[in-house]
């Protein structure tokens, strides 16, 4: 089974946030290194945690 580099996924493009977006509950995509930096939070994972951005 091919991986995918979610690091290269365009996630502002319509597919992918529908995508993204419409999953059941909260869900981030996030660098496995030192930096731990988040690459994307959809809505549902914001709203948990009461954040704007």
């Amino acid at each position: 089974m091919n991986e995918i580099d979610l690091t290269k996924v365009d996630f502002e493009k319509p597919f992918m946030a529908g995508l993204m977006d419409g999953m059941p509950g909260g869900f981030f995509v996030y660098r496995g290194d030192e930096t731990k930096k988040i690459i994307y939070a959809n809505q549902k994972l914001l709203d948990i945690f009461d954040c704007d951005t």
